[in-house]
């Protein structure tokens, strides 16, 4: 009796331990959702697979290479990103992070942008230091790669092709070489979440839901609510509701139409310490939370790796090509008044030398929680 009773305890144990939430996800729980192949060179292809490399669709060119790393004072949340991945997916661009600078300790990385940034000289952009760094397209932001249904998963892992189609990682420091042949494998979760929810308020409660269970269970808190609307660059490529940006350290939401500027962001409690946050994250438009486990915030699953995915607009719940449809998309709902709705509306003044408009700060203070809604595979 004692043995049977020592072995239904073990099974209970095994039961509830594959039930607990867990905030390092692998590559060992998912599978291939797309890859996109990439020819670093002038007129190089960029193609994407669905059926792991055995065909390749065209979607755009690359105007000009990449022939260096950028190694200099890249944003700081580069460092906690893992070696040979994407290491943030925006509607305006995608950095790979190769390794860690050790003099500054932020990460070696190169840039993929779109068409509108092929003139970077005019442009501001702080995770764009440096010229050869960057792998310019002709793909328009917003579209396909940047937010439309080829838009990586953050943490998708980056290889470089090799003759016979033969797939190597990426190695450490690898700085990109003209003529090499690089390619994103995005991975999908097979745990099917469902939603995640923040309580917009101090110690707010983060939840987490899959579709099979909608029981929710809480997996952080909140440390510093929004209440207001800033100007962050990238939201005139993403409509209001939609994830502009997402990396190791932010979740950028638009509350914006297209080609109008208007946004919040949700960065974890270490981010918000950070040189280029400490100023600005106790400020209305910005939401601090930490995860429950011991683990970092920073990096972690599933704010900041390896759920999330940008936005633009429809491409992603029709798909470009109708019944081609690839990625889903990921809308970001609020709750006013104890009812859920769509993410309201507010445009700023694109004009960084003008004072934000008088609403900015208060614009989202009624807003209760935020739902991200995840789309079912």
């Amino acid at each position: 009796m004692r043995n049977i009773k020592l072995i239904l305890f073990g099974l209970v144990a095994i039961l509830l331990s594959n039930l607990a939430f867990s905030q390092t996800e692998t590559t060992e729980n998912r599978e291939e959702l797309f890859r996109i192949r990439l020819i670093n060179d002038y007129d190089g292809k960029i193609t994407v697979s669905k059926d792991q490399g055995v065909s390749y669709s065209h979607i755009g060119k690359v105007i000009a290479p990449a022939a260096a790393l950028a190694t200099g004072n890249t944003y700081t949340a580069s460092k906690w990103a893992k070696n040979s991945s994407v290491a943030a997916t925006a509607v305006n661009a995608m950095h790979i992070k190769t390794g860690i600078n050790e003099e500054n300790g932020r990460g070696t990385i190169f840039s993929i942008l779109p068409i509108e940034f092929s003139d970077m000289e005019n442009k501001d952009y702080k995770s764009y230091l440096n010229l050869d760094s960057s792998i310019k397209t002709d793909i328009k932001a917003g579209s396909r790669i940047f937010g439309g249904p080829y838009s990586p998963v953050l943490g998708s892992q980056i290889f470089v092709e090799s003759t016979g189609n033969s797939l190597t990682l990426m190695e450490e420091k690898h700085a990109p070489a003209i003529g090499e042949i690089y390619v994103i494998v995005v991975l999908k979760r097979v745990d099917n979440y469902k939603e995640i929810i923040l309580e917009n308020k101090i110690d707010g409660k983060v939840y987490i839901k899959t579709f099979e269970n909608d029981k929710s269970q809480v997996i952080g808190t909140v440390l510093h609510p929004i209440s207001g609307v800033g100007r962050f660059e990238g939201s005139i490529y993403a409509k209001q509701g939609q994830i502009r940006a997402n990396h190791n350290g932010v979740i950028c939401v638009s509350t914006s139409n297209f080609n109008d500027m208007g946004g919040f962001q949700i960065i974890p409690f270490e981010h918000a310490s950070s040189p280029e946050m400490v100023n600005t994250s106790k400020r209305p438009q910005w939401m601090v939370v930490k995860m429950n486990d011991e683990q970092p915030t920073v990096g972690s699953f599933p704010l900041f790796y390896a759920l999330l995915s940008p936005a633009s607009n429809d491409n992603h719940i029709t798909g470009e090509n109708g019944a081609n449809q690839i990625q889903k998309s990921i809308i970001v709902n609020v709750k006013i008044k104890g009812n859920w709705r769509k993410m309201p509306t507010f445009s700023l003044n694109q004009n960084l030398n003008l004072p934000l408009q008088p609403f900015a700060n208060t614009a989202l203070k009624d807003v209760e929680a935020i739902k991200i809604i995840l789309p079912k595979y």
